[in-house]
């Protein structure tokens, strides 16, 4: 499950395949919003992810080298994107289950 939620937080920070890779459909856009600039960052993808990011965090089977990456995403959600609990999230000392037992 840890991987399929980091295999889906580019698409939320607005990774999109047709700005400068391969595109596998070019028929269709694959990550939009409703209005504005499609090259921009979105803060909108930014907060829809942090509850996921979040979830990661606090497992206790999270690997060390997924939480770095985890908590790198999470500051570039508070810096760059504007969302800045994310920010908060980072420095949470929480793990479950074992702070429950």
């Amino acid at each position: 499950m840890i991987f399929d939620i980091i295999a889906s937080i580019p698409y939320y920070l607005g990774w999109n395949p047709s700005n400068g890779r391969a595109t596998l459909f070019p028929q269709y856009k694959l990550s939009s919003f409703a209005c504005g600039d499609e090259q921009a960052a979105k803060c909108l993808g930014g907060y829809l992810a942090t509850w996921p990011l979040t979830c990661i965090l606090a497992q206790d089977y999270t690997t060390d080298s997924q939480r770095a990456w985890v908590k790198d995403r999470l500051h570039y959600i508070s810096n760059d994107l504007g969302v800045r609990y994310a920010d908060g999230i980072v420095n949470m000392k929480l793990r479950m289950p074992s702070m429950l037992i």
